[in-house]
């Protein structure tokens, strides 16, 4: 199952990043993106919508985080939704991969206008606040 969904993650690679967005067609951010795939694989998240740019607090993610059993950050595995620390506050989410042992992520990242799959660098991992099982 965690297999699946890594795969269904990738199939978003290079879609356009847009706030809000949840439709690969014009775009997605990233909860989008985790909604999507968590959907395709038969769970179903309560999405959060109309919610600011610039997060305001943690009302968002821990509507999103609640749902989910969180895990110790040592026990990432292949599908587990990374929450990480933008500015200073948890406000970024993205899915663990793996290429061999190497840790990877699968993200709908603004800066770089899409979905992208880069290796968790150290920049990256000092950056994880916490990490979530979506696959129970």
């Amino acid at each position: 199952m965690r297999k699946k969904l890594t795969c269904s993650a990738r199939q978003y690679l290079n879609v356009p990043f847009r706030h809000q967005g949840r439709n690969s067609h014009i775009g997605l951010d990233c909860i989008g993106l985790i909604m999507l795939v968590a959907k395709e694989i038969g769970i179903n998240l309560i999405d959060e919508k109309d919610y600011p740019r610039i997060p305001q607090g943690d009302y968002f993610l821990n509507k999103i985080t609640s749902q989910l059993p969180k895990k110790q950050t040592k026990d990432i595995a292949e599908g587990d939704m990374i929450l990480f620390n933008i500015n200073g506050a948890p406000s970024h989410v993205g899915i663990a991969t793996f290429h061999g042992n190497e840790p990877y992520i699968i993200h709908s990242y603004a800066p770089l206008k899409k979905v992208v799959e880069h290796r968790l660098t150290d920049d990256w991992i000092q950056k994880i606040h916490s990490i979530y099982n979506i696959i129970n």
